[in-house]
């Protein structure tokens, strides 16, 4: 999506995502603040409004991706929620409940402003890219754990229940119509959106929940159908969340007596939000296939969190959930995005009575089809090839991996199912390096050269040949394999005098491959066999690569697996056998210590 000129597109698509997106951000902002109880939303709703509204605003203009959705998510309000319960006991010694609350806030700002400024150092060091190397499987377990649980945060509304109904498991009280209602909202959205792309679905599904709800409730009165929005406060926020630590009172004390743990949540809300930020962001582009900067990104957000942070805002990450509605309501542009933040903040000043009539059904009904556009679409194409009938060990694998990153998130969080997937991955990745490093092996009088020879070299050549056994390496020699080859070199036939390692189709060589040759050269050396070298010469990345691993020059000729074997011999390998150790040039008759020495005919 490239930055183009706004159209009534991206107005739409704006003014959808604003009301589908409305119960979500009123819902965190209660639960970021819902230590203070009935003050909750009187406090919550306008903090979170100020994140989505200005933060996301904010985003939009200095944003990279194509659909920057700027707004908050369940991760970094709870870590923002419990920052408010150890800040709300200190604060609790002051006997005046205004200068308590302005304390208090003002301890929060810190955090989310601070949160910004860090973030943005993330972006200014260049460390946002760092999440691009993320593994496919596990960036799919992330996107399937996220669209799990905001399908999950619908199914109270859904079932007409309240929290505390629904922790208790009080399942008798479920209402069939609100209910009902929900699902209908969620088909007639799917079937719009599958009739016409262009249609704005999410928008014409909730006026077909809001008429149902409504031609139920004056038919049947006595039906219930769960609650509506109901009013919110309509005070607007101002840039003077920071004030009261420079001036008169107890703000400045609060926050030097708790400069350490501000500090730390701070620290914490950067890395998991720029974390979020980058992988939702990240999933985004794999839908809409662009790229964006994720340095840029993060810098955007940084500026996105020292606004909130002056307004006295909650956290800013990217809302995967928005961007999702945007793209749904046929956004075209970053225009959406803008557009979405504005009229946030027009429905938050001036819709509080629309807004009271909304019933939550419905909006939970819209939830649902963001909650399966959320859904990895790469997974779906594994799932359908397994159920086809297709075994292979990658498939299972990759869904295995999928499976494992999508428990630990809905387990422990996203932080903890993405670090456990990024390890899974690496370990899956040096099993199966490990697993391809030996092509094939073969001895020089399976592969003979050839050449013709005379009758009495011929005769020698045939008892020679059934010492040099040749190994052809592929992929990667580097920490995760070296020992399997030096196993492999363990397990041949004592008699075999010369090992040629067939370097060619070696993509990879690392200093922990390059040192183990090193050190099997010289074990072998001492038993009177040698180590030979395809595929490398002086200048080519192999040779570098042994070069500048500690090869000094001068110091092969003195090694055992040299010195021991006659040069004869040496130059007998290549007459013996045909392939890598035939194409060899006199350099491979030198010991892998002898890298780096230069001679007259090689090295």
């Amino acid at each position: 999506m490239a930055l183009t000129r706004p159209s009534s597109r991206d107005f739409i698509a704006g003014a959808v995502a604003a009301l589908v997106t409305l119960a979500g951000w009123l819902t965190l902002g209660v639960l970021a603040y819902v230590s203070l109880g009935a003050s909750a939303p009187e406090f919550g709703i306008p903090a979170a409004c100020v994140a989505v509204a200005l933060g996301g605003l904010t985003v939009a203009v200095a944003g990279s991706s194509a659909m920057p959705a700027g707004g908050m998510s369940s991760a970094t309000v709870l870590i923002f929620a419990a920052a408010l319960v150890s800040l709300h006991a200190d604060a609790q010694q002051h006997v005046d409940e205004a200068q308590r609350m302005s304390a208090l806030l003002a301890g929060l700002s810190c955090c989310v402003l601070l949160m910004g400024l860090v973030q943005a150092l993330l972006g200014l060091l260049r460390l946002g890219s760092l999440a691009k190397y993320v593994p496919q499987p596990v960036l799919a377990g992330f996107m399937n754990g996220v669209a799990i649980l905001v399908f999950l945060a619908q199914l109270p509304t859904l079932l007409g229940l309240t929290n505390a109904d629904w922790a208790h498991g009080a399942m008798e009280r479920v209402q069939p119509a609100t209910l009902a209602i929900g699902l209908v909202t969620a088909v007639s959205v799917w079937l719009i959106g599958w009739r016409s792309k262009r249609a704005p679905a999410a928008l014409l599904g909730l006026c077909v929940g809001c008429a149902l709800y409504t031609a139920i409730h004056f038919l049947l009165p006595a039906v219930p159908l769960g609650p509506l929005t109901g009013a919110i406060p309509s005070r607007l926020p101002h840039p003077d969340a920071l004030a009261p630590i420079f001036g008169p009172g107890p703000a400045a004390d609060l926050v030097w007596r708790n400069a350490e743990g501000i500090a730390i949540t701070a620290l914490l809300l950067a890395i998991v939000g720029s974390l979020e930020t980058t992988l939702n962001a990240l999933a985004t582009d794999h839908e809409l296939h662009v790229r964006h900067d994720p340095n840029r990104e993060l810098i955007a957000f940084g500026a996105a969190n020292v606004v909130s942070g002056l307004f006295g805002g909650l956290p800013v990450v990217y809302w995967r959930a928005r961007a999702a509605s945007l793209i749904r309501s046929g956004a075209t542009s970053r225009w959406a995005a803008a557009a979405c933040a504005v009229l946030t903040a027009v429905i938050y000043v001036v819709g509080g009575p629309l807004i009271a009539l909304l019933p939550l059904t419905v909006l939970a009904g819209i939830m649902l089809t963001v909650a399966w556009s959320l859904s990895d679409r790469w997974t779906r194409g594994l799932l359908v090839r397994g159920a086809s009938g297709e075994h292979s060990g990658d498939l299972w694998l990759n869904l295995a991996l999928i499976g494992v990153v999508l428990g630990v998130t809905l387990w422990r969080g996203f932080v903890a199912g993405v670090l456990l997937g990024v390890v899974l991955a690496m370990g899956l990745f040096i099993y199966s390096m490990n697993r391809s490093l030996v092509r094939a092996r073969f001895s020089a009088a399976a592969r003979p050269s050839r050449r013709v020879y005379p009758a009495t070299q011929e005769t020698y050549l045939q008892g020679a040949r059934a010492e040099i056994v040749v190994l052809e390496l592929e992929g990667a020699l580097f920490f995760g394999n070296a020992d399997r080859l030096v196993r492999e070199v363990e397990r041949l036939d004592g008699r075999s005098a010369f090992v040629v390692l067939d370097l060619k189709r070696i993509s990879t060589l690392d200093a922990s491959g390059a040192i183990m040759l090193a050190q099997l050269s010289s074990r072998l050396g001492k038993a009177d066999r040698s180590v030979l070298l395809a595929g490398v010469a002086p200048d080519n990345r192999h040779g570098r690569a042994l070069g500048g691993s500690g090869f000094d020059r001068g110091h092969g000729a003195r090694e055992p697996g040299h010195a021991s074997v006659p040069r004869r011999r040496r130059r007998g390998v290549r007459a013996a056998c045909s392939g890598p150790a035939r194409r060899c040039r006199a350099r491979h008759g030198q010991s892998v210590r002898g890298l780096g020495r230069r001679r007259g005919r090689g090295w």
